[in-house]
């Protein structure tokens, strides 16, 4: 269910009428409630409210009917009751049936209304059907409705158009849509004549809807002419109405479809609405879902809210405008030259959408203007002229869907026209809103096939600067379609040897790169990928080389959509300049910044440092190496059934099998056994019928591969095809992919013989305190920065993880200390031991319900910390930067010791 099957639903629920009997129950089901809790509310079964009366509905609502007049008592004791705040009721409701009343108690918003006025605050209910709506959409819900009435114009447009549905006509119809839209704006807003557009439709074409295309045809094409032209003077007088528009949007001969009753009813629904207070920065996201059916059911939802926007905008240039405005409040020639730059700034976003980010710079610009000229006028005698510093001309873009450029182009027009009429509320002039200004600024292409030198081009003027800004498509290097890897090697390829192991956005990054001059800077926000694992060294080392230096940074954050069943992605901000003068940095969270004087493409406040694979480990640690790979066809391994099956019927066989430990078997402990036989025994295991038959199987299967090297092992149908051998008395196992949520990694120390399989890494009887070291926090942030990423989860790599891992001389002492640690872990596990580690190791539990391996791992911690720095790390980031300066110095020494032994 999304957001407007909710309103009509709550729509309708008002309709009807109040019934005390079933308004609560009519009301969770219009938010889509679960049927199982609507039979427990209605039969009164597992109601854990403790006022009488009344029912609550655990993490969702505290409701009670209210006797007339006392619906304000009857919110007060539900506020007052123990039960919701135990069972966290985020809303408190009561009804009288003529008053309503809600509280929620998360965001303190209080609702109170005539009954039959309800239906306008559904929106703040919506987290009960699991939406979570940025603000700014529940305080406007004109988008959705508009969004709502336009889907069905749309679709009834396409119905009386069946061969407006082809590729060739894509753009024509959104084109058409898009000038539906401004019309609907331009009438609500004073641009045109009030309701002149939706009048004339009405007028026309309501009683005969085959008028509809002749008479919007007139409209357009007396809108795309100015005053006298002669295309004008033999059209209609009702078109002669309306104004000369310009700006691109009606340049041409109008396409207008053919219109049925249904398509004009639909159209003359969207025009009842007030499109003056459509947000331009929501709804030119929310209306991509009116031609991308798949998004249908989540209206609203893929809207990024300002303050994700912000993130990003922020730190490249706002605060550094609003610092300047502050350092110049009281100095008439230091606030002009505060106009003078945003004359001169300019906002490049080279994968726009619907243009969010160039709305939200826009009009972030434009208020800054408006606080200046206030304060100018304020403390000197300036007066506010007509035309704004912040021009439309300025903000570029290219997309690569057709509908988001056409919306994008839109949006800024609404977005000035908005900004204009607040400019005109502050200083009583009003800039002339038609003719349009064509700036022709946003392309619509690939923006990794078009020179953005075409759509953004360097400017002469050494005043002038250009920030390139956005949120480009993810995409990684095994999820890209063909001709994406085919932008990935005609751009990244230019600069990265290794192009096919890079994301997708790794080409905006590489771009941006060689777009760069010293008064262009970049930022965009990328999934971390980017700066993790083998992708840290591959794209950031030859970047580094253009003279491009990393001059921004965010924490991680997630960057979601609003829909609640749909995880965000985790991100970060990260800005590029190419300016030898301003090497230094910024590094930035939510709540606070600081200037580093360098950024390395960990996004630390550090050298740059890049990790490369290594054979061999660059501490005193034994080789980590892949687990044993069977290449059997699976008739080498068995389960617990015919492990004990083959046991039972042939008790000789004990000796061949040994339990197989790879990811799964590690995390969640599924038991999963072997065949292990030696050359010297193979003799005596084929005496054995089921085993000889598996053998048989496996010698089959491998002289079936087409493989060459897999055929040629068909002649050992005992052994692995790829062996690293087994421990004799112990052995750590290192799943290869593991959560990147938990605090600590789930890794294994078996203390019997077993065979790892090759969805592991493993050290073969190791020390004990080697488990205490890849138990660490300090080797997962290790692990966490430097490894790969099989979709959001851990990658583990020998090479990249262990080998590298920088480890001090370890002191006999140290040793002890840390296999006593190690020893404890164990124990802990052993106390809980009918718990998986996928379920000791659960971040949402671990601590409450496994305290004793909770403390365990924080000793270790503390301890091996200790032996590292002294005392324990203040932070993560602190963490890295001893990690990464033990890497160099060990590395170094490595590197002068080969150098020596080669002469």
């Amino acid at each position: 269910m999304n957001v407007v099957d909710i309103e009509e639903n709550v729509q309708e629920l008002v309709s009807k009428g109040f019934n005390p009997d079933t308004f609560i129950l009519d009301f969770v089901k219009a938010y889509d409630a679960p049927k199982a809790l609507i039979q427990q509310l209605k039969g009164g079964h597992q109601n854990l409210s403790d006022v009488p009366g009344a029912v609550l509905w655990r993490r969702n609502l505290h409701y009670k009917l209210a006797s007339k007049g006392q619906v304000a008592a009857v919110i007060a004791e539900l506020e007052r009751s123990q039960a919701t705040s135990k069972y966290k009721a985020r809303f408190v409701i009561s009804t009288d049936g003529d008053e309503f009343s809600a509280r929620d108690l998360v965001s303190g918003n209080t609702i109170n209304c005539h009954f039959d006025e309800l239906a306008v605050h559904f929106a703040s209910f919506l987290s009960l059907a699991g939406i979570f709506i940025d603000e700014a959409i529940e305080e406007n819900p004109i988008d959705i409705k508009a969004t709502k009435r336009l889907t069905k114009f749309y679709d009834s447009i396409l119905q009386d158009n069946p061969t407006w549905k082809t590729d060739e006509m894509r753009h024509t119809l959104n084109h058409f849509i898009t000038q539906v839209i401004f019309c609907l704006f331009a009438e609500d807003t004073g641009i045109i004549a009030d309701n002149i557009f939706t009048d004339t439709i009405r007028t026309y074409c309501e009683s005969d809807s085959e008028q509809a295309q002749p008479v919007i045809t007139a409209i357009f094409t007396a809108m795309a002419h100015s005053e006298g032209a002669e295309a004008r003077a033999s059209l209609p007088a009702y078109a002669q109405k309306f104004p000369h528009v310009n700006g691109g949007l009606f340049r041409g001969d109008p396409q207008v479809p053919r219109f049925l009753r249904g398509s004009v009813r639909y159209l003359m629904d969207a025009g009842a609405l007030d499109w003056k207070e459509i947000n331009p920065d929501i709804f030119g996201s929310m209306i991509q879902a009116i031609v991308h059916q798949d998004q249908r059911g989540e209206l609203g939802m893929h809207y990024t809210s300002v303050s994700n926007i912000l993130k990003l905008l922020k730190p490249l240039f706002l605060h550094d405008l609003q610092e300047q405005v502050r350092s110049s409040w009281n100095s008439k020639k230091g606030l002009q030259n505060v106009l003078q730059r945003l004359m001169k700034i300019r906002v490049f976003d080279p994968a726009c959408g619907s243009g969010n980010f160039l709305v939200i710079a826009y009009r972030e610009l434009r208020n800054i203007e408006i606080q200046v000229i206030r304060r100018l006028a304020e403390i000197s005698d300036f007066s506010a002229g007509i035309w704004s510093h912040v021009e439309l001309k300025n903000f570029f873009g290219i997309e690569y869907i057709d509908f988001a450029s056409e919306t994008a182009k839109l949006s800024l027009w609404i977005a000035e026209y908005q900004m204009n009429k607040r400019y005109e509320d502050e200083f009583g002039k009003l800039p002339p809103s038609l003719p349009l200004k064509d700036t022709n600024n946003i392309r619509h292409g690939n923006a990794l096939r078009i020179a953005w030198e075409s759509v953004c081009p360097h400017s002469d003027d050494p005043e002038v600067e250009t920030y390139i800004v956005g949120n480009p498509p993810y995409l990684g290097y095994n999820k890209q379609t063909p001709e994406q890897k085919r932008d990935v090697e005609n751009t990244s390829g230019k600069i990265v040897k290794n192009w096919r192991s890079l994301d997708y956005i790794s080409a905006w990054f590489a771009i941006a790169s060689l777009y760069l001059d010293k008064r262009t800077e970049c930022a965009f926000v990328s999934t971390n990928s980017i700066v993790q694992g083998e992708q840290a060294t591959l794209l950031w080392e030859p970047i580094f080389n253009l003279g491009v230096s990393i001059n921004l940074a965010s924490q991680k954050f997630k960057w979601s959509n609003n829909a609640a069943n749909i995880a965000g992605v985790t991100c970060v901000v990260v800005g590029l300049n190419k300016n030898p003068n301003k090497l230094d940095g910024k590094i930035f969270g939510d709540r606070y910044s600081k200037r580093v004087s360098q950024i390395n493409q960990y996004l630390l406040p550090a050298d740059k440092i890049f990790i490369r694979p290594s054979n061999t480990p660059i501490s005193n640690l034994k080789r980590m190496p892949l687990g044993n790979m069977a290449k059997d066809g699976g008739y080498l391994f068995l389960d617990s059934l015919e492990m004990q099956d083959m046991i039972d019927a042939f008790p000789e066989s004990r000796e061949f099998i040994l339990p197989a430990f790879g990811s799964q078997e590690v995390i969640k402990g599924m038991n999963r056994y072997c065949l292990w036989i030696p050359d010297s025994r193979l003799n005596c295991a084929r005496k054995i019928p089921p085993i000889n038959e598996r053998l048989k199987g496996v010698e089959k299967m491998r002289l079936n591969s087409p493989a060459e090297s897999t055929k040629s092992y068909a002649k050992y149908p005992n052994r692995f095809k790829q062996i690293q051998g087994i421990g004799e008395r112990n052995t750590l196992i290192i799943p290869r992919v593991f959560s990147e949520t938990r605090y600590w990694p789930t890794v294994a120390f078996i203390d019997h013989p077993c065979v790892v399989t090759d969805l592991a890494y493993l050290v073969a009887d190791p020390p004990k305190y080697y488990f205490s070291i890849v138990s660490s926090k300090t080797h997962l942030i290790w692990v966490q920065t430097i490894s790969g990423k099989l979709e959001s989860r851990i990658r583990y790599s020998n090479t990249m993880c262990w080998h590298t891992f920088p480890v001090p001389d370890l002191t006999g002492d140290d040793k002890a200390a840390l296999t006593k640690c190690a020893e404890d872990i164990l124990l802990a596990r052993d106390h809980y031991f009918e718990h998986t580690l996928a379920e000791l190791y659960d971040p949402k539990n671990m601590e409450k319900k496994f305290p004793e391996l909770w403390e365990a791992h924080q000793r270790n911690d503390e301890v091996l910390e200790t032996i590292y720095n002294g005392k324990p790390f203040e932070n993560d980031t602190e963490r890295l930067e001893h990690l990464f300066a033990r890497y160099v110095e060990m590395t170094s020494k490595l590197a002068s010791k080969q150098k020596g032994a080669k002469k």
